[in-house]
């Protein structure tokens, strides 16, 4: 998982090499919470990529 500051936001994403995705977690407004659950995001974007990837 990757951050990446936008002004007051944060973009959360992930990057999938060798199967060429990127996938965006979440877009926030920065606060105490906002790196909260990072696990549970990681898990869901592996099971998105999985999804996508069986649809091919």
């Amino acid at each position: 998982m990757f951050r990446i500051r936008v002004g007051v936001y944060r973009v959360i994403y992930a990057v999938f090499t060798n199967e060429e995705y990127i996938l965006i977690g979440k877009i926030v407004r920065r606060s105490e919470s906002t790196y909260r659950d990072l696990d549970d995001l990681a898990k869901q974007a592996r099971a998105q990529l999985s999804k996508i990837i069986s649809d091919k």
